[in-house]
């Protein structure tokens, strides 16, 4: 008869634990493309403050993601490139951050330029919608890993504005108070503009 002694409980659980770790992630591979510097273009900013972010990777810190206006499109452009110089295909992928969004891959062409670049037509984002997108190459034997994702917000929305007296017109000479009042359903007002003369003033909301 052989005998076998049991281990404790805490070895036995010890030893599925090693016997089940996964492997650690392999480093990438050297000779892999490499994709670094993404932007977005027009770069999201903030209301009121001379700052945005080529590529915002946490939009749930601080003011969340910045701000695109309404324009005719969004870029987004990264650095893509091969250590051995060969041709790199550069895919984006688009993500519509709202439950339930999609993402979207868009290849470009082949090219040994360094800078790879996707154009979206400003109309295909909804209005106070969240995006993210994130980049990645391959020479056809090599992948890089995706960069960040760079997230970023969309108002197509101009704000609105009211300007309101205090009084009937009145001479010239006598005094009266105008009140302006603005509102923004999106990324706030920044700033509001008037003019009585031919120069425009600039005041802070």
């Amino acid at each position: 008869m052989t005998l076998v002694r049991a281990l404790p409980t805490a070895a036995l659980a010890l030893a599925f634990g090693l016997s089940a770790a996964a492997p650690a992630a392999a480093a990438a591979d050297p000779a892999a493309p490499t994709v670094t510097a993404p932007r977005t273009q027009p770069t999201p900013g903030f209301a009121g403050e001379d700052a945005g972010s080529d590529c915002y990777t946490n939009p749930y810190s601080g003011s969340g993601a910045g701000w695109v206006g309404l324009t005719s499109q969004v870029s987004t452009r990264v650095t893509a490139a091969s250590p051995s110089g060969a041709q790199v295909r550069t895919t984006f992928q688009l993500w519509d951050t709202a439950y339930g969004g999609k993402r979207t891959d868009h290849p470009t062409d082949s090219t040994t330029w360094p800078e790879a670049t996707m154009h979206f037509p400003g109309d295909r984002f909804a209005d106070g919608g969240q995006y993210a997108w994130r980049a990645r190459a391959t020479d056809s034997k090599l992948t890089s890993p995706y960069t960040a994702w760079c997230y970023f917000r969309v108002d197509r929305t101009p704000p609105t504005a009211e300007v309101t007296t205090d009084a009937s017109p009145k001479k010239v000479g006598e005094e009266a108070t105008f009140t302006l009042k603005g509102a923004d359903t999106g990324s706030e007002i920044a700033c509001a503009r008037w003019r009585t003369t031919p120069t425009e003033s600039v005041g802070r909301r």
